[in-house]
């Protein structure tokens, strides 16, 4: 079984990205994670912004994929959904700090990358993580999924900011890791 998987320190704890294939075929999985510069409205900002990209190169039979954002904290969260039109996202926050995990939602995603299959709806959530899962057809041309994660201290600088952060075009993360 064919696994990658990355940490990022936050101010809550590390935050774990774990991609693994859930049948043998031989699959590469290849994660990778850069410091972002999120496109953000006037007057908000982040104290840190990161992305992380998950290539899956041309599996030889069909597999599921499954990629995953974990929180490792060890302090009491509130946590939660944020959703909106083309985003997935959850958050935490403690009385300091406020964390957010975004991905395209169902629709941007089956939009690009028309030849998945999701059973259901592909991204779930748990109390630590936001997670992907889709399966990949039979010599599907490379592939790729995305986390956004950022970061503010409390009260943030512009409300929501960390929303918006997280709230990014696959192209624009692409471009940002290429």
């Amino acid at each position: 079984m064919s696994r990658a998987s990355l940490r990022i320190p936050t101010p809550l704890g590390d935050l774990e990205f774990l991609a693994e294939e859930i049948n043998e075929s031989g699959l590469q999985l290849s994660l990778n994670s850069v410091e972002f510069e999120p496109l953000l409205p006037p007057g908000m900002s982040v104290t840190a912004c990161h992305c992380v990209l998950l290539h899956i190169n041309l599996p030889v039979k069909t597999t599921e994929i499954q990629f995953e954002a974990k929180l490792h904290s060890n302090v009491a969260l509130e946590h939660g959904a944020e959703t909106g039109e083309g985003l997935d996202a959850q958050a935490w926050r403690s009385k300091q700090f406020v964390l957010l995990v975004g991905t395209e939602d169902m629709g941007l995603l089956t939009a690009r990358l028309p030849h998945i299959v999701v059973n259901g709806y592909p991204i779930t959530y748990s109390e630590n993580s936001l997670a992907i899962r889709v399966t990949c057809p039979l010599n599907t041309d490379l592939l790729s999924l995305h986390f956004v994660v950022a970061w503010n201290e409390l009260p943030e600088p512009g409300d929501c900011s960390c929303w918006f952060a997280v709230d990014q075009r696959h192209s624009e993360i692409a471009a940002a890791l290429n």
